[in-house]
C-alpha cells in the first residue's frame, strides 16, 4: 500500500502543484479587482451571505459588548399613544411627533433616576431632526419646544441624533443651553448612512458622511468609540470598502407578544427589542448599566430594509440594521479586514495542491481513474466544505475575511477544464476508430 501511495504521489504531485499555482494566480487577479461591482456582487456578497447564515451561528466565540436595548415604534406603541386611526394608519404626517420623543426621554429619565449606579451610557433617537414641525421651518412648534426643554435637563447619559442634512434644527438652534450641551458632547450628531447593494439589500454602512465640509461619524462608530480607549478615527476608515463596513445580521426571536407590547431576543445575546411602550420596570435593573438605548422605527414601508438574500432573516427597520451594525463592531472588536493577500495565496496554493493530490492518489490506488465525473464531484464537495470552514474559522478567531467562494470557483473551473479536455480527447479517439 505504501509503495502504491508513493508511486501515485510521484506521478501526480507536479501536475497538482501546477494547477495549484494557476489557481493562486487567478485568485490574485480577482483579489486585485475585488472592488469591481461584478466581483462584489457575485463573489464577495454571495460568499459572505452564506458564511453569515450557516456557520457563524455555530461558533462559541465569547466577546464583550454592552447591552443594547431597542425600543421600536410598532403598532402596539402607536395604539397605546392613540396614533393609529380605525384603518390602522398613522394619524401624523411625515414627521414623528416630537412630543412623543420627549415623553420617551422623560420616561427613561424618570426610571434611570431610580437605578442608582445602573445608568445607560447613551440614548440614540433615530428620527430626522432636519426641520422644525412648523410651516416653512421658521419657528419652533409646541412639540419642538417640548423636546428642546426636555433636552436641556441634566442627565447622566448622552443623547445622539441623526445627521441627515446640512440643516438640523437642534444643532443650529440659537439657544445657549443647547449649544453648551452640544459643545460638551452631551448631545451628539452622527450620520446614519446605509449602503444598498445593486440587489437592493443592505449589507454595509457608510462610516461617515460630510456636511458643509465637516465629517460626521456613523452612529455605529460614534457609540463604539465611547467604549474603547483606542478609537476609530475618520482618517483610518475607508468609506466605500466592501469588506470593512460589512454588517453581520442576526434575527430576532419572539419571546413575549401580547395585545399591549412585544419583546424580542436577538440571536446576538446582548441585543433585545421591545415595543416602545414596554414597561421599563419589567427589565432587569442591571441590564441598564452602561447600556445603549435605541428609540425609533417607523410604521411606514419607507423604513423597511430588504434582507431577502441567503441570510434567511426577515426584513428589518432601519434601527434594527443600526443595532446589528453596532453588534458587529463589538463582535469584531473594530473593523473587519481582508486577509493578507500573501497569506491568502499561500492558503489557496496549499489547499488546492493537497486536495487535488489526495484525490488523484486515492483514485489511482483504487483504479478509479476513468471515473472523472465522480472525481470532480468529490473535489467539489470536499473543497467547498474545507474552504467554508476555514473562512469561518479565520473570521471568528482572527477577525479577518477570507473569501472562500473565489478559490472554490477557481478550483471547479480548472477541474472542469481538465474534465472537458479529457472528454474531447476521448471523442477524437472514437472518431479516429471509425
Amino acid at each position: 500500500m505504501f509503495n502504491s501511495i508513493k508511486l501515485a504521489f510521484l506521478k501526480y504531485y507536479k501536475f497538482s502543484f501546477i494547477k495549484a499555482l494557476f489557481a493562486a494566480l487567478i485568485f490574485l487577479i480577482i483579489h486585485i479587482f475585488s472592488n469591481h461591482e461584478f466581483i462584489r456582487k457575485y463573489a464577495e456578497d454571495f460568499s459572505f451571505d452564506i458564511t453569515n447564515k450557516y456557520f457563524i451561528n455555530f461558533n462559541d466565540k465569547i466577546f464583550i459588548s454592552p447591552k443594547i436595548k431597542v425600543f421600536v415604534v410598532d403598532d402596539k406603541y402607536l395604539k397605546s399613544e392613540n396614533l393609529l386611526n380605525k384603518y390602522n394608519e398613522v394619524i401624523y404626517g411625515y414627521t414623528f411627533p416630537r412630543d412623543k420623543i420627549a415623553s420617551f426621554i422623560e420616561k427613561l429619565d424618570s426610571y434611570v433616576d431610580s437605578l442608582n449606579e445602573n445608568i445607560p451610557k447613551v440614548l440614540f433617537i433615530d428620527y430626522d431632526m432636519t426641520y422644525t414641525t412648523t410651516n416653512y421651518n421658521t419657528e419652533l412648534s409646541i412639540e419642538d419646544e417640548k423636546l428642546i426643554n426636555v433636552l436641556k435637563k441634566q442627565r447622566k447619559y448622552k443623547i445622539i441624533f441623526p445627521k441627515t442634512n446640512n440643516q438640523n434644527f437642534i444643532e443650529n438652534l440659537d439657544d445657549p443651553e443647547i449649544q453648551k450641551l452640544i459643545s460638551n458632547k452631551d448631545i451628539i450628531f452622527s450620520s446614519v448612512g446605509l449602503i444598498v447593494s445593486n440587489d437592493d439589500i443592505n449589507r454595509r454602512y457608510s462610516p461617515y458622511k460630510e456636511f458643509e465640509d465637516k465629517k460626521y461619524l456613523n452612529i455605529t462608530l460614534t457609540i463604539f468609540n465611547m467604549f474603547k480607549d483606542k478609537k476609530l478615527e475618520i482618517e483610518d476608515l475607508t468609506k466605500d470598502d466592501i469588506v470593512e463596513n460589512r454588517i453581520i445580521f442576526r434575527d430576532y426571536n419572539k419571546l413575549n407578544v401580547n395585545n399591549d407590547f412585544s419583546y424580542y431576543q436577538s440571536d446576538w445575546a446582548n441585543l433585545n427589542k421591545y415595543s416602545a411602550n414596554f414597561p421599563l420596570n419589567m427589565i432587569i435593573d442591571e441590564d441598564f448599566k452602561n447600556s445603549i438605548i435605541f428609540f425609533g422605527g417607523s410604521f411606514s414601508q419607507d423604513d423597511v430594509f430588504k434582507n431577502e438574500s441567503l441570510l434567511g432573516i426577515s426584513d428589518l427597520n432601519g434601527i434594527d440594521v443600526q443595532a446589528n451594525a453596532l453588534m458587529t463592531k463589538f463582535y469584531l472588536n473594530g473593523k473587519l479586514e481582508k486577509i493578507n493577500i500573501f497569506l491568502g495565496l499561500l492558503l489557496v496554493l496549499i489547499i488546492f495542491f493537497f486536495i487535488d493530490l489526495v484525490i488523484e492518489i486515492i483514485f489511482e490506488i483504487f483504479s478509479w481513474q476513468s471515473n472523472k465525473i465522480s472525481e470532480f464531484v468529490i473535489l467539489l464537495i470536499l473543497s467547498g466544505v474545507i474552504l467554508l470552514l476555514l473562512s469561518n474559522y479565520i473570521l471568528v478567531h482572527y477577525n479577518l475575511w477570507f473569501n472562500w467562494i473565489v478559490p472554490f470557483i477557481i478550483f471547479q473551473l480548472i477541474e472542469l477544464a481538465e474534465l472537458f479536455k479529457l472528454k474531447s480527447i476521448f471523442n477524437k479517439l472514437k472518431k479516429g476508430k471509425k
